[in-house]
């Protein structure tokens, strides 16, 4: 399913009698002075200059800052509203005309199919046996590729993991809907790619008259599934390139050799998928301390540990529910 969609354009030209309108300039709080801003489009011979200017609409949102026109815009809610839905390519298309058509009538000119995508979020919707509170521990064990280290994002009923380039966000999607659907457990990921950039390399589009091509719309679920198998949920153990070997001892220093920053991560993601017996705390620390790991690392991983340990054994917690069995409900229903 296509969701937020960001398109961009530095060719474009604005009617005198357009319906947008000019923020203010941003003030010198010092002097009580508007400050300088550039120019966003030229009336003529004359130029018009502002901070931004912009023309909101129920189903897009236009921007013009910079010398740049952006139109954000959910294709899925112009057809489906908030009750979501499966989009077809038919429909796509049809949302892209009604987003057209509201643009010219902006008094703006612009090749529409010609803007290329600063964003586009791909997602599913699935029903999950738990709250979708359940699921974060479990996902807080999750390396994908290329993402940073840093702890992610987590409010209530959501997850986000980022780089500049991607993101991946699960959340409670019953939760937000304006239906109040709550009596099923919907979950909602979403793999977004943040620029144009990320578009071309993951996608192999860069416009929107890209997505026109039914072929290339075919091919996007393809594309979705096989992203978070390969690169978020990393299901495929031959790529953290292990021998074979006889203790955790032996794991853990093989994997610390051959990835010194994700070596932990890596360990217990292996555990997960291959049934392993799970390890104690303890057992963890020691097992950190004779692989040779700072006291400051044993230390974060130990807190990161006991907080787990303190999310999953909440009085008001059905019953404890191992992480594996969580990422494998996941993972077989967003790839299946």
């Amino acid at each position: 399913m296509i969701d937020k969609i960001i398109a961009y354009s530095h060719h474009y030209k604005v009617d005198k009698h357009a319906t947008v309108t000019l923020s203010r300039p941003p003030v010198d709080y010092s002097t009580g002075e508007e400050l300088e801003v550039g120019s966003l489009w030229l009336d003529g011979f004359r130029q018009i200059s502002g901070q931004k200017a912009y023309s909101n609409h129920d189903i897009v949102n236009i921007t013009i800052e910079k010398k740049m026109i952006k139109a954000i815009f959910n294709p899925n809610k112009i057809i489906w509203g908030d009750k979501g839905g499966t989009l077809t390519h038919t429909q796509l298309i049809d949302s892209f005309r009604q987003v057209e058509q509201i643009v010219i009538s902006r008094g703006i000119d612009v090749t529409f199919y010609d803007l290329k995508l600063s964003r586009i979020d791909l997602c599913k919707d699935i029903e999950t046996t738990y709250n979708f509170e359940r699921y974060i521990p479990a996902l807080k064990l999750i390396s994908p590729v290329y993402m940073p280290n840093d702890i992610p994002r987590i409010k209530k009923g959501s997850f986000l993991m980022s780089n500049r380039s991607r993101q991946y966000h699960f959340y409670d999607k019953g939760a937000q809907s304006s239906q109040g659907d709550s009596s099923k457990n919907r979950v909602r990921c979403e793999v977004r790619f943040m620029n144009n950039k990320s578009v071309i390399n993951s996608l192999g589009i860069s416009t929107l008259g890209d997505l026109k091509d039914l072929s290339v719309f075919n091919t996007l679920s393809n594309t979705y599934r096989t992203i978070l198998e390969e690169d978020f949920f990393r299901s495929k153990i031959s790529k953290i390139r292990v021998k074979a070997f006889d203790s955790d001892v032996e794991l853990l220093q093989l994997l610390k050799k051959a990835h010194p920053n994700k070596a932990f991560d890596y360990f217990l993601f292996f555990k997960l998928l291959t049934g392993k017996p799970p390890i104690q705390l303890d057992d963890l620390i020691v097992l950190m301390k004779e692989c040779g790991y700072a006291k400051t690392t044993i230390h974060t991983k130990r807190k990161l540990f006991q907080d787990l340990e303190k999310i999953t054994s909440t009085s008001n917690s059905p019953g404890r529910v191992r992480f594996s069995v969580l990422l494998k409900e996941l993972h077989d229903k967003l790839i299946n």
